[in-house]
């Protein structure tokens, strides 16, 4: 996983994203896996080598000029934010039960991560295509299977990125749909949205 994140990491920096200028600081690890704990979430390695590595965009900046794009899915919430937006929204919809938001984009796409230990899926990210902005589904939205891991995520936007799939413009991405298809494809062979 980490050499994962430092891929990305420069990545990043070969690009000079703007992410770069927007995300902050890692929280204290004992801090974030406390919370995880105290909200009966397993301890997933990967996420928090995921929220070591930065604390991605904080939730109020995906409304303002400071949104950027890290993936056609947007960008990873803080920590903070995705507690709280998942506090907000796990009474609503059974799937949120043990799923964590980590990422939107303004079109109200968003990604959510399995948190269960107990679950066959532990780890793996799930994609809902049909909400709405900031994590809120529609009475007929699903979650699909987008990502089979943290790092297949990872190693997905980086080969994406190298490969000229995702160019930047400005602060938003461009996206070649048919090769990021075929390398998330690659990538994610138990994912069924790329399918």
């Amino acid at each position: 996983m980490n050499l994962a994140l430092e891929s990305l990491k420069q990545v990043l920096i070969g690009l000079n994203h703007p992410i770069l200028k927007e995300v902050s600081k890692p929280l204290d690890i004992n801090l974030i896996k406390d919370l995880l704990t105290w909200n009966k979430f397993g301890l997933e390695d990967n996420f928090l080598a995921l929220y070591q590595f930065c604390n991605w965009l904080y939730g109020p900046k995906l409304l303002n000029e400071k949104y950027v794009e890290l993936s056609s899915f947007g960008v990873l919430v803080d920590f903070r934010s995705l507690i709280s937006i998942h506090a907000e929204n796990h009474r609503d919809h059974k799937c949120w039960k043990k799923k964590l938001p980590l990422m939107t984009n303004k079109k109200g796409d968003f990604i959510l991560i399995d948190m269960d230990v107990k679950s066959k899926s532990y780890g793996k990210l799930y994609a809902c295509v049909t909400g709405d902005f900031m994590f809120l589904m529609e009475s007929t939205s699903e979650l699909v299977s987008v990502y089979d891991s943290i790092p297949s995520f990872i190693r997905t936007i980086v080969e994406c990125y190298k490969t000229g799939t995702y160019q930047l413009e400005d602060r938003l991405l461009r996206v070649d749909k048919e090769k990021e298809r075929e390398i998330s494809r690659s990538f994610n062979p138990k994912s069924d949205f790329w399918k």
